[in-house]
């Protein structure tokens, strides 16, 4: 009788340490000298420059790092953007719909603590083929 309690007990602590593993192995990545995550600067991008509504804009996001140097230039135009740290890259198309040129936003967040920088575009980044759309 003793042995089939121990044996439940036992069953039950792998059972949960398995889900615990499963767990940890699921959560979002980073990179290894990131300590925010994608979706974590997806959501800075959303409440800190769209106050929380996109209505309106479309979101793109470079799905990997920027590392130091990385540059993004703007189509048709001389404006070449340098990446001062290891960031996540956003271009934020304020009047989506229109031919170009008007007004858009980059914006880099840095891995490694959330700030951000904002720069006012009036083109497209020549990148963005690489460029996904982001569903908030």
């Amino acid at each position: 009788m003793c042995i089939k309690s121990n044996l439940k007990v036992v069953t039950v602590l792998l059972l949960f340490t398995l889900l615990y593993l499963l767990f940890i192995c699921c959560e979002e990545e980073k990179s290894e000298n990131s300590n925010i995550t994608l979706k974590q600067a997806e959501q800075i991008i959303f409440i800190e420059l769209l106050d929380s509504n996109d209505s309106g804009k479309v979101v793109y996001e470079l799905p990997y790092i920027m590392n130091i140097g990385d540059t993004v230039k703007a189509k048709g135009g001389d404006s070449t953007y340098v990446a001062k740290d290891d960031c996540w890259f956003f271009f934020i198309d304020d009047q989506p719909g229109y031919r170009w040129v008007h007004p858009c936003r980059y914006s880099f967040v840095s891995c490694d603590d959330g700030e951000y920088i904002v720069i006012d575009e009036r083109n497209e980044p020549e990148n963005i083929d690489s460029l996904i759309i982001v569903n908030f």
